[in-house]
């Protein structure tokens, strides 16, 4: 959890820089990017969101090379990421055939991101909808009536 003096690490996946350009995700998507650029919190994003966005169209692209270095903080899958996502599909948290979701899901855990924001596997991401993946920490929610993204109650 973001403590006094540093900014709050949100995990965003592809779906979310995409949802940028989505009429269906536009809205909250803009919205947490422009709370990145005012310095409410860093967007932590990972290789395997950069090769996802490899095939995606240009402008989903640009929508990450348009951010100013200072809002965003790369990391890379690591073996013990890779492990964990496998032990999600061993254990049947997640489906084989959602082998990308497990290793978004792993990789931000292992980085102990504060918020893991996705708009593919809402599934997963939903407070209380998974115990296998939430672990009881503090939630998230983005409501249909536009209410701000909140971590534990605390806008970001």
């Amino acid at each position: 959890m973001a403590g006094p003096g540093r900014m709050i690490r949100v995990y965003v996946d592809t779906s979310v820089i995409g949802g940028c350009l989505d009429d269906e995700f536009r809205a909250a998507s803009l919205r947490l990017f422009d709370r990145s650029r005012a310095g409410h919190a860093l967007l932590v994003i990972s290789d395997t969101t950069l090769a996802e966005l490899a095939s995606a169209p240009p402008k989903v692209r640009d929508v990450i090379e348009d951010l100013p270095r200072k809002c965003v903080e790369f990391i890379r899958q690591s073996i013990e990421s890779e492990a964990l996502a496998e032990e999600y599909i061993r254990q049947a948290v997640v489906s084989r055939r959602m082998l990308a979701d497990a290793q978004h899901i792993a990789v931000a855990t292992v980085a102990r991101v504060d918020v893991l924001v996705s708009w593919n596997f809402r599934q997963c991401c939903q407070p209380g909808s998974h115990p296998r993946i939430q672990r009881g920490e503090s939630s998230w929610r983005l409501s249909a009536s536009g209410d701000p993204v909140a971590l534990g109650g605390v806008d970001i």
